[in-house]
């Protein structure tokens, strides 16, 4: 189904899979199609930490969070990045409180949320899932992966290649749960008729090379993506819970 925003049809759809080696998903999505005063759709994915106890809980409270904020609010003349870092820091203070009571100790999420108001996407991000565009039949990777082995690549340490391997690669140094406190990444962005926006968990970029993400965008509808890119994670090891979201934005009639 689109929904209408502005001058752009926006279509969204979100999926989770257990993949092949886990037990328990601990991926959560955000998905929010109803138009709420400027905001037209929130679509965001949480990928709760394996190597903390209880992710799945952390990534639900994030998920909670931006739902019920998003649900609720008409942002006025409030500026929606003020929004998202507020909702970041409710979200972090919500799981840290929880992580204080949880027997298997701290918790905590990754948390990649886009909002759309008119032909502008605003995204916040904490962690390593990712958020893509494809314009124009190129893909970029629009946000920042909070992890040791991204920081080695950009230090000039190791290569991209190198840092698909490594065996730190799932660490994290920035998510929503560790600290009392967070800053998350603002990215905004003006939104163009044909766009693709992907965000998903580790369990598919670091199975799927980007080109092949690339491939899978090119065509069909956003579930056809949707299903195509799960199934490629899985066809490729499936060793972590594969979350995929994407909206799809075409030129109203």
């Amino acid at each position: 189904m689109d929904y209408i925003s502005q001058n752009l049809d926006i279509e969204i759809l979100a999926k989770t899979d257990v993949g092949k080696k886990r037990t328990r998903n601990e991926d959560n999505f955000i998905q929010l199609p109803k138009s709420i005063g400027e905001i037209k759709a929130v679509l965001g994915v949480a990928d709760g930490m394996g190597g903390h106890a209880a992710g799945d809980v952390a990534s639900r409270i994030a998920v909670e969070t931006f739902q019920e904020v998003f649900s609720r609010t008409s942002i006025g003349h409030r500026q929606i990045k003020d929004l998202l870092n507020d909702t970041f820091l409710m979200a972090n203070k919500e799981i840290v409180k929880k992580g204080k009571t949880n027997s298997e100790g701290s918790m905590g999420t990754t948390c990649t949320v886009a909002v759309f108001t008119g032909v502008e996407c605003h995204i916040g991000h904490v962690g390593d899932s990712r958020a893509y565009l494809m314009r124009d039949g190129e893909l970029n990777q629009l946000t920042d992966d909070h992890s040791w082995v991204a920081q080695l690549v950009k230090d000039g340490h190791i290569t991209n290649e190198q840092a698909r391997v490594h065996p730190n690669r799932n660490v994290i140094t920035k998510a929503l749960g560790i600290d009392d406190d967070v800053k998350s990444d603002f990215i905004k962005l003006e939104i163009h008729s044909g766009d693709r926006l992907l965000i998903c968990s580790d369990g598919l970029h670091g199975l799927v090379e980007d080109s092949t993400i690339c491939d899978f965008l090119r065509e069909g509808s956003a579930e056809e993506m949707v299903d195509r890119l799960i199934e490629e994670a899985n066809d490729n090891g499936g060793h972590d819970n594969i979350t995929v979201a994407i909206a799809m934005f075409e030129q109203a009639i």
